[in-house]
Parts: C-alpha cells; structure tokens; sequence
C-alpha cells in the first residue's frame, strides 16, 4: 500500500506535468488571444504567466526601440492601467505564420488617474479618452511569448499631454 502523502505528491506531478503539457501545446495564436483577454482585463499577472522568463518588449515608444525586460514591462503596465483603468484592445485582423501572430488593434483608454512612471514623475489625469492604432508582432515559443514588438500609432497624444509630460514618457519609454 502506497502512504496518502506519496499519493498525494504522484497526483501532483501528474497535474503539473499536464498542464505544463497542455500550455506548451496551445498554439501561438491561442497564446496570443490569451494575453489580449488579460491585456483587455487589466490582469498584468496573468499576462506574465504568458511571457518566457527573459520575455523583453519593443517599441517605437521607448527610445530607440530600447529594449524592455519582463520587470520593467510589469511596472510599466501597472502604472499605465491604473492610470487608464478601462484600457483595451480592440483586435482589428490577426494572422499567424509559425512561431509569429501579427496582430492589428485599436486601443483605446480615458486618462482617469494619475500616472506615475518609473521615475516617481507624476502625471496628472485629464480626463480625455484616446484612440490609437497599433501592429504588434509576437514571437511564442514553447507556449510563451518570447518577446513582441510594438508599432503604436500617435493616437496617444489626444489625451492632452503637456510637453514636459512626453518628455518624461519618452525618457522612461511607454
């Protein structure tokens, strides 16, 4: 006879063994969906169990497409939603070639609360709505985005912005 905890323990791997298994399965464009819904949910953790470890974001935002680790793109995220708390993306198209989905979003947002960036700049809130047009490309492997890159339109800068709040957003990289 097998003691309770040895069971216990066997059950385990085998439900971590299958949902790891079940995770790497899921195809790129599935993953891709996946991390839209909990972009649109405002769910950054749910988003990090989406991007590999060494997950880095790029975008013609930061300066000079300058890299952004996983940390700093969680950081970034949960400042900006709190910020625009009803923040989303409305997808557009969507196409998928091996390991790349390519995806076409409106994103829109209301600049609701302060935002405060990485440097302790504070921003305050305007209460304008903003409508942008973006192409990301995710790059997934193994059940994970590895990295994406982000060509974000200039719908942003209908929020009211003043130029010493751009400046700042630039120098921190959005």
């Amino acid at each position: 006879m097998i003691p309770i905890s040895r069971l216990m323990f066997q059950a385990v791997l085998i439900l971590t063994m299958c949902m790891g298994a079940s995770h790497a399965q899921q195809s790129p464009r599935a993953v891709v969906n996946a991390y839209i819904e909990a972009y649109n949910r405002n769910d950054v953790n749910a988003a990090r169990q989406l991007v590999a470890p060494d997950f880095v974001r790029y975008s013609n935002l930061t300066k000079q497409w300058e890299p952004m680790p996983v940390d700093k793109w969680a950081q970034m995220w949960a400042s900006f939603g709190v910020a625009f708390p009803d923040f989303r993306w409305e997808v557009q198209s969507m196409a998928e070639q091996e390991n790349i989905v390519v995806v076409e979003v409106i994103e829109r947002g209301t600049f609701m609360n302060a935002w405060v960036l990485p440097n302790k700049y504070r921003i305050r809130p305007t209460g304008k709505a903003y409508e942008s047009h973006n192409a990301i490309a995710f790059y997934v492997e193994h059940g994970l985005i590895q990295k994406y890159h982000q060509y974000a339109g200039l719908g942003f800068l209908q929020v009211g912005l003043s130029p010493f709040d751009l400046l700042a957003i630039l120098y921190t990289g959005l």
